[in-house]
């Protein structure tokens, strides 16, 4: 009798943990769907390239939110994600600085507790006082370890970050390009394949950045102004050598 409430009991404990298994499941779903966009940005879009669609009215952001230096800016920044936020603020590693009269777009690598985080960041320009200053605009921070699993081989990534493209546009420094941008950690890459090899719609990116993260080897990779109209789940490429 005690053997078979026992088995009853550990019965019920098993279908308790799928049932909490699956609500896992559906929960991380959203959760990476949260991580993937800006949430301020729509998540659909007709019409041709380039997309610069900007959450925050650049021209009400007053002078005292302008700050002699791009890393004041951070520190006195609201970002998303709290978990991130010394990270967000913090730049150890600058892997890309790019710079006009209106904006300045980084991508810095962040260092904490021995662990590798990488974030993009877009600050406004203005003159305030005579003097060049930054104004935050946005971030999106860039886990590995955590939002890339899951995603697939380098060319199933690289395949998503041409569809999330979409929604990025707003992070570039020329409202008139299309700026595309991405990742490739370097041992997902298959048999044949190379970061340095990829090509989008017959074009090669202005750069391919290698760096170092949590022991591993990534590329960064760019373009400034991508010279197509196709959306960007649409968009064809290879990593093929």
């Amino acid at each position: 009798m005690n053997k078979s409430k026992g088995k009853k009991a550990g019965k019920i404990c098993e279908n308790i943990l799928f049932v909490i298994g699956i609500l896992g499941i559906v929960i991380l779903y959203w959760y990476d769907r949260s991580i993937t966009l800006d949430p301020n940005i729509k998540e659909s879009y007709t019409g041709e390239y380039p997309r610069y669609v900007s959450e925050v009215n650049e021209d009400d952001i007053p002078d005292e939110e302008y700050y002699p230096t791009m890393e004041e800016a951070l520190q006195k920044a609201d970002v998303y994600y709290d978990e991130y936020e010394p990270y967000q603020k913090n730049i150890d590693h600058l892997l890309v600085d790019m710079e006009n009269d209106q904006y300045r777009f980084i991508y810095y690598q962040s260092i904490q507790k021995k662990k590798s985080v990488n974030t993009f960041a877009t600050f406004k320009i203005r003159e305030v006082d005579g003097k060049k200053q930054y104004a935050f605009l946005r971030s999106y921070v860039r886990d590995s370890e955590k939002f890339y699993k899951g995603i697939g081989d380098a060319d199933k990534n690289t395949k998503a970050q041409l569809a999330r493209s979409d929604y990025m546009q707003h992070y570039g420094i020329d409202k008139n390009a299309r700026f595309v941008f991405g990742d490739i950690m370097e041992e997902e890459l298959k048999k044949g394949e190379s970061a340095e090899a990829l090509t989008v719609e017959g074009q090669k990116p202005d750069a391919v950045i290698p760096y170092e993260e949590n022991g591993k080897k990534w590329y960064f990779w760019y373009f400034t102004d991508l010279q197509s109209d196709k959306e960007g789940n649409k968009l064809e490429y290879t990593l093929k050598q």
